[in-house]
């Protein structure tokens, strides 16, 4: 009677002070609520306890693989409201025999190798390198995946700091053939700096050349080896009034500038190119004038 009386007793909890040795073994009740942060390293040395341990703030209970033995055989940082069942054998050492956080997580995780997977794959992507892992998922044998084809509703993005290149490299059989690329040129203020180029690689995949680069300063294409169109080549169009501040070489279409024998005002338009400070008829290098 008096064993069924010990089972259905009330569980009572009593407060102890976290510290270095938090001898819960000492009460007299089975419930123990531990206060305090202060670092536990031994629960005592009483003889053939047990203790319903609650703990009421974060500490760190010390592993000992002799008198204090914690479940995975590290330190626990607990936190409130975290609970544990210890025992003391016939020596006075402690073992926690088991641990749930409030949370309901595990105390630790499995290692990968405790996780079955039965499928090779599985097991590569788990416990490989990230080549091995893009090998047994069929992404390439390399660190970079490999996809037979790929969509998406949303943006791309293709980051990096400034001063950095950011591409995106065309191959034929792992070789490159062509590149687009955010260049690395240095982002100054004033929207100077990261320009976009394209560029060709020769059949053993070494760089041959930038076909062109855009300005994102100005907008500006420049095409460093020349530029062929196999249709008609239209200029932009403008009035003699309406001409912009020039650069030297830029052309331009001028729609009412006068040819030679045409009257002031009856310009049918010239092809004119910016020379000298001035806008100035192809044909003659004479100014521009509607």
């Amino acid at each position: 009677m008096q064993a069924l009386a010990d089972i259905d007793a009330p569980l009572i909890e009593t407060s102890v002070a976290s510290a270095g040795t938090c001898d819960i073994g000492a009460t007299s009740t089975r419930g123990v609520l531990i206060t305090g942060t202060t670092t536990v390293t031994s629960f005592g040395s009483r003889r053939f306890r047990q203790r319903f341990v609650r703990f009421g703030s974060a500490l760190i209970l010390t592993h000992n693989a002799t008198s204090l033995i914690l479940p995975g055989a590290a330190n626990i940082t607990t936190a409130a409201g975290d609970t544990a069942v210890a025992t003391s054998d016939g020596s006075g050492n402690w073992t926690v025999r088991d641990y749930a956080r409030a949370t309901g997580k595990a105390l630790a995780g499995p290692a990968a190798a405790d996780i079955t997977d039965a499928s090779t794959s599985g097991r590569a992507v788990l416990t490989g390198t990230a080549a091995s892992g893009a090998t047994a998922l069929g992404l390439g044998t390399g660190n970079t995946p490999t996809f037979a084809g790929l969509a998406t509703t949303g943006s791309i993005v293709r980051d990096g700091p400034a001063g950095t290149s950011r591409n995106i490299l065309f191959t034929t059989n792992g070789v490159a053939r062509w590149e687009i690329n955010a260049d690395n040129g240095a982002e100054s203020g004033g929207n100077v700096g990261t320009n976009l180029t394209f560029s060709r690689f020769d059949d053993a995949g070494n760089f041959l050349g930038t076909i062109f680069y855009c300005l994102r300063s100005d907008a500006r294409m420049v095409f460093p080896n020349g530029m062929e169109t196999q249709g008609v080549f239209r200029h932009a169009s403008y009035t003699v009034g309406t001409l912009p501040a020039g650069t030297a070489g830029g052309t331009a279409f001028v729609s009412n500038g006068r040819k030679p024998a045409e009257a002031a005002g009856a310009g049918t338009g010239v092809l004119a190119c910016y020379s000298n400070g001035a806008w100035r008829r192809l044909s003659d290098e004479t100014a521009v004038v509607a």
